[in-house]
């Protein structure tokens, strides 16, 4: 891909909306990107309906915490979910977040820096076509000790 298509498909960004639970590095993050609208909500414990109302019309929501029902949210609006601890993207027609054993992380704040440019890229990746996601069950584990983004696949409940 030549540097004239690289930038078209990411004008494409500036269209794109984007719902994030949590805020600092990747609401940076993604607005350096060019994403169009970013949508924040705060981290908290949010009913399925609260996250739906809060993201309505959203093409894609990154999570962070409570992401049971922001997964659930999220499919039931037809939207995108990428997850935290590992990362992958959850298809709103695909496998559900409540099917796969997903790891708990101990987050520190070097790690949750460097999940947060992974599910970055991961948004980028799949709003523009330049290069193909991870979806489930494959997922990126970030290990920071051993430096390194490991691909991974999530065992089904």
């Amino acid at each position: 891909m030549n540097t004239d298509e690289l930038s078209m498909k990411l004008e494409y960004l500036d269209k794109a909306k984007v719902g994030v639970v949590g805020e600092g590095i990747l609401v940076s993050l993604l607005r350096d990107w060019g994403f169009g609208s970013v949508r924040v909500l705060q981290p908290g414990l949010y009913s399925v309906d609260e996250v739906k109302s809060h993201f309505k019309g959203i093409d894609v929501v990154i999570g962070c915490l409570n992401q049971e029902n922001v997964a659930k949210a999220s499919e039931e609006l037809g939207a995108f979910y990428i997850t935290s601890d590992v990362v992958t993207t959850i298809l709103p027609d695909g496998i559900r977040f409540d099917e796969l054993s997903i790891p708990k992380i101990e987050l520190n704040a070097s790690l949750e820096v460097a999940i947060r440019a992974v599910q970055s890229l991961e948004a980028v990746k799949l709003l523009t076509g330049i290069a193909d996601p991870i979806f489930a069950p494959d997922a990126i584990n970030v290990d920071l000790i051993d430096y390194s983004f490991k691909r991974v696949k999530l065992e089904k409940k």
